[in-house]
Order: structure tokens, then sequence, then C-alpha cells
């Protein structure tokens, strides 16, 4: 288990990377752009799953609607 908890450790700190390479800077908290308050929107693990090859997941989610609306829990 301690092996797995690692692997996926280390899969987030390489998307984290991947994620400032291509935008040049690390990702908000939460979704920005929206007029959500910040405890209803996406949180910055949504930003991170086209790089830890969850792409069909990210193009699902509603990052202007909250995290727990019927859209966002389906995806």
């Amino acid at each position: 288990m301690r092996m797995v908890c690692q692997g996926n450790l280390k899969q987030l700190g390489i998307a984290f990377e991947s994620y400032r390479d291509t935008h040049g800077h690390y990702p908000a908290g939460t979704a920005p752009g929206t007029s959500l308050p910040p405890d209803e929107r996406l949180s910055f693990y949504a930003t991170l799953l086209p790089f830890v090859e969850q792409d069909a997941v990210h193009r699902k989610l509603k990052p202007d609607e909250a995290w727990d609306s019927r859209a966002n829990r389906t995806a």
C-alpha cells in the first residue's frame, strides 16, 4: 500500500509541474473565472485532471457550477 501511495503522490507532483510548464504558474486553489463563492467552486484537482490522463472527466466538468451540482457529481 505504501508503494501505491508513493506512486500516486509522485504522479500528482508531476501533474503540478506539467501544469506549471504549460501555463507558466501553478493552479489556483479553486476554479477561477466564476462568480461562485470559493467553497462552492471546483478545487485545483479538477484543473490537474488532464495532466493525470483524465481529460475525458475534465471535459465533463462544469466549472461555472458548484462542485456538488448534479452535472459535476455525475462527471
